[in-house]
């Protein structure tokens, strides 16, 4: 049991930090291709922080649908597409509720990785609410 939470931890550590960096990178785009034309103040950290949240968010939600398996349906039908044009391993589900009940099996088993991803993303949408509040507050 231990060896599992280690390894979970580990995982949410790697998945916060590939997160993070994307969310830093997001900013720094927004960021500073907005500074040029409208300045480098508090409205311009706020709309930076509020766009790379929203995209997070967005990402994470996206992230949470798929692992619910929204999109099994496609992944079933390219899979048996690729396996008749290309015969590796041609038709190895042979249907579809086999497929959709082997893949939740596997993510019954494995970490979500969508949890560090929506979790940051409500972190940036916060800190751009905070921001705009400290905006409000320095400008009467």
């Amino acid at each position: 049991m231990e060896n599992k939470l280690k390894k979970n931890l580990k995982f949410y550590s790697i998945a916060t930090a590939i997160a993070l960096a994307f969310a830093i990178g997001l900013f720094c785009l927004f960021f500073f291709v907005r500074g040029k034309t409208h300045g480098y103040g508090l409205i311009n950290w706020q709309d930076s922080l509020m766009l790379t949240g929203v995209v997070v968010a967005c990402l994470g939600g996206l992230m949470f649908v798929g692992n619910e398996g929204f999109f099994d349906f496609a992944a079933y039908g390219f899979k048996q597409l690729g396996g008749a044009m290309f015969g590796r391993k041609p038709h190895e589900y042979h249907d579809y509720p086999g497929y959709v009940q082997e893949k939740k099996a596997k993510r019954k088993s494995s970490p979500k990785a969508y949890i560090p991803v929506l979790l940051l993303g409500v972190a940036i949408l916060v800190a751009a609410l905070i921001v705009y509040f400290v905006y409000l507050s320095a400008s009467k």
